[in-house]
C-alpha cells in the first residue's frame, strides 16, 4: 500500500492535473483533498464500484439519449460526464498510491476503454493515463486479457500519437512481450510509420522491439519496417534534413546487431545507405561494414553492384555504392574477410562511367587510384578493365570545365602505373598501358611521356624495325613537333633521332638526314624552347663533324642561320658557339674547305653581329687563333696545346680592326684589341696580310680619335660625367697607339706613305693636352681627378716613348717632323689649358728629347727648335718643386743641346740661356749649368784629347770663380790645368828659350797681375800648395765631370736557367755578340779612360780582359757583362753548350760567382738574352737577385736570323714610368740594341731618383762643383 503523498508524487500526474484543471469552478478544491487524504484499498475498491454503476447509469443516459425524444437532455448529458470524469480521476489517483486487485483493474478499465474515442482531449487523457498506470504500477496485476484488450483499444484509435505510442510501449513491455501481438502489431507499427507526428518516439520503440525481441515479428514486417524508414530518409534528404537519414541508419544497424541484416540489405535500404554516404560518410560505412561482415555480404555486395549497374540510380546512390565497394575491398578500411573478384567491381566501375555525371567519374577516379597505389603490384587481368576506364575517362581531362580533381587525379594513376613499370613490379601490358598514355599525351606527366618516348623510339632501329620510318615519323609528330609536350620529352624525341641518325650510318645515313632531321630542325633555332633549341644546335654541330662535305654545308647553314636570323639570344650564342666547335674539330683535318667556311663566318660575325655575345665568342676565338709557328703555319691554341695546321686561312685582321672603332662594348672591344696584339707580336701569322693597309686602317682610326670610342658609353655604365668620358677616351686611345706602335715596329713591311703616316699620327698625339681637372694648377687647393689623371699619363707615355721607338725605326723621317715634334713638346703635350706645367709629363718630355740627342736624331736641329729646346730645359730646371729625375733630365737635355748644336750656334745659345742662369735665385745645379756653357760655347767640334800631366818641380794653383787654375813649370814647357765642375782642360805652353821659370812669372804674363801682390791677383785666390792641395786635386781629378750608368747584360742560352748557369757561362752565340756590339764597344779594361763601372782594369784582369762600354759627348756607361767577365786567360773558360771543367776548382768558380754577383748585385737594371727562339715560358722572377735590381729588360729573338726580337721591361716597382720601350714589344733588329740602351738608360734614371733616399742622386758635375767650392774654402790662401 501506498498511503504518503510522497508515494503518490513518484507515479505520472498529468492524467490527474489534466483532470482537476477540467473540473468545475467549486470542485477542485474538494477534489484535491479527496485525492490528498489516505484511503485503504477497500475504499478504492468501493470507488471502482461506483464508478462501475456510473459508467453503467451514463450507458443508459446513452441508449436514452439515442431517442428522439430526449434532445432537450443535452445540458444534462454534459453534466453528467463532468461528474463521471470526476470519479474517474478520483480513482486514478487512488491507484497511484494503492495497489488494487485485478477484477478491479479489468472493471475499472472496462468504465475508461471509451474514453480514448471521447472528443474531448482531457478525457481521452484520463484513459491514456489509466493504461500508463494500470501498467506501470499495476503490472503484475494485470491480466493477459487485460493487456489484450487495451492493444485493441490502442489499434482502433487514431491521433494522440504520442500518448499512443507510450502506451503501446508500456502494454509491449518495452518490446519484451511482443509474441502475443505480433499478428496485428506490425501492421499497426507500419501505420504508425506512415501517420505518427512522434517518429523519433515510434523508432526508438522499434528499436526496443528489434533489441529485446528480434525475432517476434516476421522478417518481412521488419525489411517493411526499413524500407519504409529509408523511403522518409529519401524524401527528408531531398529537402536537406540529414537527421531522418541518422535515425534510419541507426534502425539498420540495431537490425544488422540482432542478425536480421538481411531486411537492413534490402535493395532500397542499401540505395538509401548510398545516396547518405554522401553527406554521413562515417555512419553509412558502420552500417555497411556490418552488413558486409555479416551473413548477408554476398547480397550487399550484389545489391551494390546492382546499384552501378542499374542506369535509373541516381548518382549520387552511385557515387556512395562505388566508395563502399572500393572502401571495402581495397581501401584503407579494406574488409579481408570479403572475398571477393575485383575484376566484377571494376566492371561496375565501367558501367557506372556511362552515367556521366560528375560526382560518379570522380568517385571512379578516386577508386582506381586507391587500388593502383596499393594493390598494383598484386593486379593481373585487372588492368585491361582498369585501362578501358581510362579510355573512358579520358574527355573528362580534356574538357577546361570539368572539376580539376579528375585531371589530377587520373594523371596520378598514370604516374603510378609508371612507377610500377620502372620497378619492374607491373604484371599487365606495358604496350596496352602505353596506348592509354598515348591518348593522355598532352596531359601526362613528364617521366611517363619520357618512358612512352624510349617505347616508341626502340622501335625507330632501321635494323631490326623494318618499319623504322613510319615509327619516327610517328615519334617526331606527337613528341616534337607538339609544342605542348614538355621539352624533357621533347628532347627526349630529338634524342630518338640522333640515336637513329647514329645507328644508320653506312647504312641510311642520307636517308635520314635529308627525310627526318634536316626538315624537323630546319628552324629549330626559333624553337620556344631554351632546352630544345640547346639541344637540337648542339646535336646539329655534332653530326657535322663526321658527315660529308655536302650536308657539312647544309648543317652550318642551318647554325649559321641560328646566328643570323634566330629571334632568341641564346639561340645565337649557341650556335656561334657550335660553329667554333666545329672550326676547332676542321682546323686539323681535311678538307681544309670546312675549317675556311667556319673561318669566314667567324671574321663575318666579328664585325657585322649585332649581338654582343656573339661578337665576343667569335673574337675569343679569333682571339685562340692569332698566332703562327716559325713555318707560318697558323696555331689554334686550345687548354691543352697549341695545334698547327699546313693551309693558310684568311686573316681576320680586317674584322677586328673594324671593331676598333664600331664595337660599342668594353669586354669586345679588349678581345679585339687583344687579339689584334697577338698577331702583331707573332709576326708570322701576318705573313700575307698586307700590313700597309691595315695601319693606315688603324691610323685612321686613331686620327680621328675614333678609337674604342663606341665603347665609352658601356664602359662608363651610370658615369656620364666630362671628366669619366676624357678619362676613358684617353685609355682607349692608349691602346690604339700601342697598337700603331707595334705596326710601327714591322717597318719593313710597311711603305714609305704607311711609315710616314704612322709617325705623323704619334708626332700628332704630342698635342693632345693634358686637362686641368686631371693637373690642377701648383698651389691650388683642388683635388685632382685621380682616374683621369692615371690614363693622360698612359697616354703621354705611350706618345711619348712610341715617338722615341719610331726615331730609332725611321730615321729618314725624322728630320722631316722634328720641328713639330719640338713645337708640340714645348707648347702643348706639358701644359694645361689652363697655361701650367704637368710635372709628369714634363719628365716625358724631357726624356724624348734626350733620346732623339742620345740617337744623334737631333744632329740637324734648326737654331729655332734649339732655342725652344733650351727654353724648354731651363723651365724644366727652374720647375718648382721639380723632383730630381725632372731637373737631372733638364741639365742633361741642356747639355745635349749645346753639344749637338753647331758651334757658330752656340754662342746664341750661350747668349739667350746665359741671364736664366746666372740670376739671384741661381742654385748649385744652375752654376753647373753655366759652368758646362761657358766651357762648351766656343769649344771646337772635335776637342783635342787632352795631354798628361807631366811631374814637373813647380806648381801654383789658384781659384778663380769655381774654376782652379794650375801651372806647372818645367824644362822649356809649362802647362796649365784648368779644372772645371764640367771637365778639366790642359794647355801646354812652349817657354822656350827660359829653361825653367816660375809660374808667377807665366801667369804675369797672361794676365795683368803685380807678381809682388800675392794674394790678390787680378780676382785670382791662390791656394797653399802642399800634400793636402795635391790629394784634394787628384780625387777631383777622379771625379768623372760627365754621366754615368751601369748596367747588367745575363746572357740565357735556354728558356730556363738558375744563377748558377748564368754566372757561369762565357763567350754567347754570335747573334749576341752582335747585340752587345749594339750596345756599346769591346774595349780592353785597362784601356777604360776614366769612370770603369767598379770593374778590375788593374794588369791582373780579375774582372776579364775586355768590357762593354758606351759613351758619347755627356754620359758613359759601363756594363757589366758575366759573359766576359771570365777571369785570367789562364783559367778554363765554360762554354755555352758544356758545363764548367772539372779541373778548375769549386773555390776558384764559386769566387768568380760571386765577384759576378757583387757588381751585378748592385746594378738598377738587367738586360736579360734570352737566346732560345722557341721558348715561350720566361720566368717573370730575376734569375740573379740583388737589392738595387729594380728593371729587367729581357730580350728574346723571335727567328734565327733574327730580325725580329721580343722585349719585355719588368719593373718590380709600381711607379717607374721610362721608355721608350716599355710592356711588351716587338722590335726589329737592326735598333733593338740602341732602343735597348735608350730603355736601360733611362730606368737606370729612373731608379736612382726612386731610391733617392737611401742613395743620394748628385750629379758628377754637380759633386765636383762641391769640391771645387770645398777645396777654395780649404786651401786659400788668408791676407795675414
Amino acid at each position: 500500500m501506498f498511503a504518503s503523498r510522497k508515494s503518490s508524487e513518484d507515479g505520472p500526474r498529468m492524467g490527474p492535473e489534466r483532470d482537476a484543471d477540467s473540473l468545475g469552478d467549486g470542485e477542485p478544491d474538494v477534489l484535491r483533498k479527496a485525492i490528498a487524504s489516505p484511503i485503504d484499498d477497500e475504499a478504492v475498491v468501493a470507488h471502482v464500484a461506483t464508478l462501475v454503476q456510473l459508467c453503467q447509469l451514463r450507458h443508459q443516459a446513452h441508449d436514452a439519449r439515442g431517442d428522439p425524444l430526449g434532445l432537450s437532455l443535452g445540458a444534462v448529458r454534459h453534466k453528467d460526464d463532468r461528474t463521471y470524469l470526476k470519479h474517474v480521476a478520483e480513482i486514478l489517483a487512488d491507484l497511484r498510491r494503492v495497489r488494487v486487485d485485478g477484477a478491479s483493474l479489468v472493471a475499472m478499465w472496462e468504465c475508461v476503454q471509451d474514453l480514448l474515442g471521447h472528443r474531448s482531449g482531457d478525457a481521452r487523457a484520463l484513459a491514456f493515463d489509466f493504461i500508463d498506470t494500470c501498467l506501470d504500477l499495476h503490472a503484475d496485476r494485470a491480466p493477459m486479457a487485460l493487456r489484450t484488450s487495451i492493444f485493441r483499444a490502442l489499434l482502433q484509435g487514431h491521433g494522440d500519437y504520442i500518448r499512443r505510442q507510450k502506451s503501446l510501449r508500456r502494454v509491449l513491455q518495452d518490446g519484451r512481450l511482443v509474441g502475443p501481438f505480433a499478428a496485428d502489431l506490425g501492421p499497426y507499427l507500419l501505420q504508425l510509420l506512415r501517420e505518427s507526428d512522434a517518429q523519433k518516439d515510434l523508432l526508438s520503440l522499434l528499436h526496443c522491439i528489434v533489441r529485446r525481441s528480434p525475432h517476434a515479428l516476421s522478417l518481412d514486417v521488419i525489411t517493411e519496417f526499413a524500407v519504409t524508414l529509408a523511403a522518409q530518409s529519401d524524401v527528408a534528404w531531398t529537402r536537406g534534413d540529414t537527421e531522418v537519414g541518422e535515425r534510419f541508419l541507426m534502425f539498420a544497424s540495431k537490425l544488422v546487431a540482432h542478425k536480421l541484416d538481411r531486411a537492413a540489405s534490402a535493395p532500397a535500404c542499401l540505395q538509401t545507405i548510398c545516396g547518405l554516404a554522401n553527406s554521413l560518410a562515417d555512419l553509412t560505412w558502420g552500417v555497411i561494414k556490418k552488413l558486409l561482415l555479416g551473413p548477408s555480404r554476398h547480397h550487399t555486395l550484389h545489391g551494390l553492384l546492382d546499384l552501378l549497374e542499374t542506369k535509373a540510380t541516381s548518382p549520387y546512390v552511385q557515387r556512395g555504392a562505388i566508395y563502399f565497394l572500393a572502401m571495402s575491398c581495397w581501401g584503407w578500411k579494406r574488409i579481408t574477410e570479403l572475398e571477393f573478384g575485383w575484376a566484377t567491381i571494376l566492371h561496375s566501375h565501367r558501367r557506372a562511367l556511362e552515367s556521366h555525371h560528375v560526382v560518379v567519374v570522380q568517385e571512379v577516379v578516386v577508386s582506381l587510384l586507391r587500388l593502383v597505389k596499393k594493390y598494383g603490384d598484386q593486379l593481373l587481368v585487372e588492368w585491361r578493365i582498369i585501362f578501358d576506364c581510362l579510355y573512358a575517362l579520358q574527355p573528362w581531362v580534356l574538357s577546361a570545365d570539368r572539376p580539376m580533381e579528375i585531371r589530377t587525379n587520373l594523371l596520378e594513376t598514370l604516374v603510378l602505373i609508371d612507377k610500377l613499370v620502372d620497378a619492374h613490379q607491373f604484371q599487365g601490358d606495358i604496350d596496352a598501358f602505353l596506348d592509354v598514355a598515348q591518348v593522355y599525351l598532352t596531359q601526362c606527366p613528364e617521366s611517363l611521356l619520357l618512358r612512352l618516348v624510349a617505347h616508341r623510339g626502340a622501335a625507330c632501329h632501321p635494323v631490326t624495325h623494318p618499319q623504322w620510318s613510319s615509327h619516327l615519323a610517328d615519334v617526331l609528330a606527337h613528341f616534337y613537333h607538339a609544342m605542348s609536350v614538355p621539352s624533357p620529352v621533347r628532347l627526349a624525341a630529338l634524342h630518338v633521332l640522333f640515336d637513329t641518325l647514329d645507328a644508320s650510318r653506312f647504312l641510311c645515313e642520307d636517308r635520314v638526314l635529308e627525310e627526318f632531321l634536316l626538315p624537323a630542325l630546319e628552324c629549330v633555332y626559333d624553337d620556344p624552347s631554351p632546352d630544345v633549341r640547346r639541344s637540337g644546335l648542339d646535336q646539329l654541330a655534332r653530326v657535322a663533324e663526321h658527315v660529308e662535305t655536302t650536308k657539312f654545308h647544309a648543317l652550318v647553314d642551318i647554325l649559321h642561320n641560328a646566328v643570323v636570323a634566330s629571334k632568341s639570344t641564346d639561340a645565337q650564342e649557341i650556335g656561334v658557339s657550335a660553329i667554333v666547335r666545329l672550326f676547332e674539330m676542321c682546323f686539323l683535318h681535311a678538307p681544309p674547305v670546312r675549317a675556311v667556311r667556319t673561318y669566314e663566318l667567324l671574321t663575318g660575325y666579328c664585325a657585322t653581329h649585332r649581338h654582343v655575345a656573339v661578337r665576343r665568342i667569335a673574337v675569343e676565338c679569333l682571339l685562340r687563333l692569332s698566332t703562327a709557328n716559325a713555318s707560318y703555319q697558323m696555331q689554334l691554341v686550345l687548354p691543352n696545346e697549341p695545334k698547327s695546321h699546313g693551309s693558310w686561312l684568311a686573316k681576320a685582321v680586317v674584322a677586328l680592326l673594324s671593331l676598333a672603332s664600331t664595337e660599342t662594348h668594353t669586354d669586345v672591344l679588349e678581345l679585339a684589341i687583344a687579339a689584334l696584339r697577338k698577331m702583331l707580336e707573332n709576326r708570322f701569322v701576318l705573313r700575307d696580310v698586307n700590313l700597309s693597309d691595315m695601319a693606315l686602317k688603324l691610323v685612321s682610326c686613331v686620327e680621328c680619335r675614333a678609337f674604342g670610342r663606341a665603347a665609352i658609353a658601356h664602359g662608363l655604365a651610370a658615369d656620364v660625367s666630362p671628366s669619366a668620358w676624357r678619362c676613358a677616351a684617353a685609355t682607349y686611345l692608349d691602346r690604339g697607339f700601342e697598337l700603331l706602335l707595334l705596326f710601327g715596329s714591322t717597318d719593313a713591311q710597311l711603305n714609305a706613305a704607311a711609315q710616314r703616316r704612322l709617325f705623323l699620327t704619334f708626332v700628332h698625339g704630342l698635342d693632345l693636352r693634358p686637362s686641368v681637372a686631371a693637373w690642377p694648377a701648383h698651389g691650388v687647393a683642388t683635388a685632382p681627378d685621380v682616374a683621369l689623371q692615371a690614363a693622360e699619363r698612359a697616354l703621354a707615355h705611350t706618345v711619348t716613348s712610341g715617338l722615341g721607338t719610331l726615331l730609332l725605326l725611321m730615321p729618314d723621317d725624322v728630320e722631316s717632323v722634328l720641328p713639330a715634334i719640338v713645337d708640340a713638346l714645348v707648347q702643348r703635350t706639358c701644359t694645361t689649358d689652363g697655361g701650367s706645367w704637368v710635372p709628369d709629363l714634363v719628365c716625358m718630355g724631357l726624356e724624348l728629347l734626350l733620346n732623339l740627342f742620345r740617337a744623334n736624331r737631333a744632329a740637324a736641329l734648326p737654331e729655332v727648335q734649339s732655342h725652344a729646346i733650351l727654353l724648354f730645359a731651363l723651365r724644366g730646371l727652374h720647375l718648382p718643386s721639380a723632383p730630381k729625375r725632372i731637373v737631372y733630365s733638364a741639365y742633361m737635355v741642356l747639355a745635349h743641346c749645346f753639344a749637338c748644336a753647331p758651334v757658330a750656334l752656340r754662342g746664341a745659345l750661350a747668349h739667350a740661356a746665359g741671364p736664366l742662369l746666372s740670376g739671384p735665385d741661381a742654385h748649385v745645379l744652375d752654376e753647373v749649368a753655366m759652368d758646362y756653357i761657358k766651357s762648351i760655347a766656343f769649344a771646337p767640334a772635335k776637342p783635342e784629347p787632352p795631354s798628361r800631366l807631366l811631374p814637373a818641380p813647380r806648381q801654383v794653383s789658384w781659384s778663380f770663380q769655381n774654376t782652379i787654375v794650375t801651372v806647372r813649370t818645367g824644362l822649356g814647357i809649362t802647362q796649365v790645368v784648368v779644372r772645371r765642375a764640367t771637365g778639366t782642360q790642359r794647355y801646354r805652353l812652349d817657354t822656350s828659350p827660359m829653361e825653367e821659370a816660375h809660374p808667377l812669372h807665366i801667369m804675369s804674363h797672361l794676365f795683368d797681375i803685380n807678381p809682388l801682390v800675392q794674394h790678390q791677383l787680378s780676382g785670382l785666390d791662390e791656394l797653399i800648395d802642399g800634400d793636402g792641395l795635391t790629394r784634394a786635386l787628384s780625387v777631383l781629378d777622379l771625379s768623372p765631370p760627365y754621366e754615368t750608368h751601369k748596367i747588367g747584360v745575363l746572357y740565357i742560352a735556354r728558356g730556363k736557367a738558375n744563377e748558377k748557369d748564368v754566372l757561369s757561362v762565357v763567350g754567347g752565340s754570335p747573334r749576341y755578340v752582335s747585340f752587345l756590339r749594339g750596345l756599346g764597344r769591346i774595349v780592353r779594361m785597362d784601356a777604360i779612360d776614366g769612370y770603369n763601372g767598379g770593374l778590375d782594369t788593374s794588369p791582373s784582369s780579375s774582372d776579364g780582359a775586355y768590357g762593354l762600354v758606351y759613351r758619347d759627348s755627356c754620359m758613359q756607361v759601363v756594363f757589366h757583362v758575366p759573359t766576359m767577365m771570365h777571369g785570367p786567360l789562364s783559367e778554363p773558360i765554360v762554354d755555352v753548350a758544356s758545363p764548367p771543367s772539372s779541373s778548375w776548382s769549386r773555390e776558384d768558380s764559386d769566387g768568380r760567382r760571386h765577384s759576378k754577383k757583387r757588381h751585378l748585385g748592385n746594378d738598377f737594371v738587367h738586360i736579360v738574352y734570352v737566346d732560345d727562339v722557341l721558348s715561350n715560358d720566361v720566368s717573370d722572377e730575376p734569375v740573379v737577385s740583388g737589392h738595387f735590381t729594380d728593371v729587367r729588360i729581357v730580350v728574346q729573338p723571335l727567328d734565327e736570323r733574327p730580325s725580329f726580337y721580343r722585349v719585355r721591361v719588368l719593373c718590380k716597382q709600381d711607379g717607374l714610368v721610362f721608355g721608350p720601350l716599355s710592356g711588351t714589344q716587338i722590335v726589329p733588329a737592326v735598333c733593338v740594341a740602341e732602343a735597348v740602351r735608350l730603355t736601360a738608360l733611362n730606368a737606370s734614371l729612373a731608379c736612382r731618383a726612386i731610391h733617392h733616399d737611401r742613395i743620394e742622386f748628385v750629379l758628377n758635375a754637380e759633386d765636383r762643383l762641391k769640391q771645387i767650392k770645398l777645396i777654395d774654402q780649404r786651401w786659400k790662401v788668408r791676407a795675414s
